[in-house]
């Protein structure tokens, strides 16, 4: 049987850091409830099946996408007031998403990789909605990107 283990907080940060260019700080958090939920990746094993979501809430969603391309935090706080996260942002948590799975990998003994990506729970497969609001083995972070800021970041595991 596989085994999957939760990452260490270190390793979101490592990765996001890379990715961003610019200083992270995480910390254990409150997780981000599924109605609050603007940007989920969802990921698979090579044989199908979910083994775990990832999830941003808006503001989070929002400083990440806009801070891997460079774009003014305006935007970014522009997305936030208007309680959307914007396309362009979205797009860009997307690919924040696709190199996390390099992190699930590293505490994997099975392959894992992301297979889509939603807007938030509401519309997101009925599988990777139901593991969202699961309550165990998970971890929840509040994630601040300097410069930027902060909000939640939240692993659920099959």
């Amino acid at each position: 049987m596989p085994t999957t283990t939760l990452p260490d907080p270190k390793a979101i940060k490592d990765l996001l850091e890379g990715m961003l260019g610019r200083d992270v700080d995480v910390a254990i958090g409150n997780p981000v409830a599924p109605t609050d939920c603007a940007a989920m990746g969802i990921f698979h094993t090579d044989l199908g099946q979910l083994s775990a979501v990832v999830m941003t809430d808006l503001p989070l969603g929002a400083f990440l996408g806009a801070s891997i391309a460079l774009i003014p935090v305006g935007g970014a706080e522009a997305s936030v007031e208007d309680g959307v996260l914007a396309q362009n942002l979205f797009d860009n948590v997307a690919e924040v998403f696709n190199v996390f799975a390099s992190v699930l990998n590293e505490h994997s003994d099975e392959h894992q990789r992301l297979v889509g990506t939603s807007p938030g729970v509401v519309g997101a497969p009925g599988d990777a909605a139901e593991l969202a609001g699961h309550p165990a083995n998970r971890l929840d972070l509040t994630v601040s990107v300097a410069k930027y800021g902060t909000g939640h970041w939240s692993v659920v595991l099959v």
